[in-house]
């Protein structure tokens, strides 16, 4: 089974405007460096800097859970993806990290569209949730897409359409996870490593 960023670096490869995906705080190994060198169409980079020293820090957005939701999508900024949940850690440790730096730091607004549990996401969920407000601006039609099945949409927001699409999408998600383990090429790097995206 494929680790989340494979999933992450995968979705960008085949979407149709993939964005370019930073990947910061590691140290590159040999298996790494071949399939990027191998693949142009990864759209990656790997750094062993930190993403402070590698971006001007007014255009970066931390995306947290804890964070206030997001009042509009700026596609000038640089989204940041932290590699580590809050799963076992310290409390609200993103949150501390982007007040501790000065960042700029924010949530998806996705209780305005669906009931929300107390999880939270996946990198390459995020990054898909992304990856379609990039290219469509829609938030609703971006968690209708990717958001897990344990988000249910919010009545007094959704159209039959909605319903509709949700319900093919959280199929296709199903469907999805046969294509990764049939996929001819996978990305198979940072077994084990914490990376900050």
């Amino acid at each position: 089974m494929y680790n989340h960023l494979e999933l992450l670096l995968l979705a960008n490869r085949y979407h149709l405007q993939p964005l370019h995906v930073h990947l910061t705080s590691i140290e590159k190994n040999y298996r790494t460096k071949s399939a990027l060198e191998d693949d142009d169409r990864v759209y990656a980079s790997f750094h062993k800097s930190h993403f402070l020293d590698l971006f001007p820090r007014k255009d970066l957005v931390y995306l947290t859970a804890d964070g206030p939701p997001m009042k509009e999508f700026d596609t000038k900024c640089t989204y940041i993806i932290g590699g580590i949940g809050d799963f076992g850690t310290e409390k609200y440790t993103t949150l501390k990290f982007a007040k501790k730096h000065g960042l700029r730091y924010a949530s998806f607004p996705i209780s305005d569209y669906f009931s929300a549990p107390n999880i939270d996401l996946r990198a390459y969920c995020v990054h898909s949730i992304l990856l379609e407000m990039y290219l469509h601006g829609s938030w609703k039609e971006a968690f209708i897409k990717h958001l897990p099945h344990m988000f249910t949409l919010l009545k007094d927001v959704a159209t039959d359409s909605d319903i509709k699409l949700r319900e093919n999408c959280l199929t296709k998600e199903h469907s999805d996870k046969e294509w990764f383990r049939n996929s001819e090429k996978i990305v198979n790097i940072l077994k084990g490593k914490r990376a900050i995206i």
